[in-house]
């Protein structure tokens, strides 16, 4: 799983925009749900959370940070539907 999330973190780094970002954000969530067998959905969220909460800002462009905060908001919110949907 840390090969995919690191795929995924790279490709939320080199969005150009709002909408490539929620585009990568859909396709690993899509590509998550295919391969099912081989990841957790609720893992692979709370390591991306921390993936992305722990990469290192310096030196990267406003709008990469910008990537990545919202990228942070995007996978909280899907956790938290996930979670109203169990409760």
């Amino acid at each position: 799983m840390e090969a995919f999330c690191n795929e995924i973190v790279a490709e939320i780094k080199a969005a150009r925009n709002e909408t490539e970002l929620i585009k990568v954000i859909s396709h690993s969530m899509s590509q998550l749900r295919i391969d099912r067998n081989s990841y957790n959905e609720t893992g692979y969220i709370m390591n991306m959370i921390v993936s992305l909460g722990t990469t290192e800002a310096s030196g990267l462009s406003s709008e990469i940070q910008n990537n990545l905060k919202l990228a942070i908001a995007i996978f909280r919110e899907i956790q938290k539907e996930n979670r109203e949907r169990i409760c």
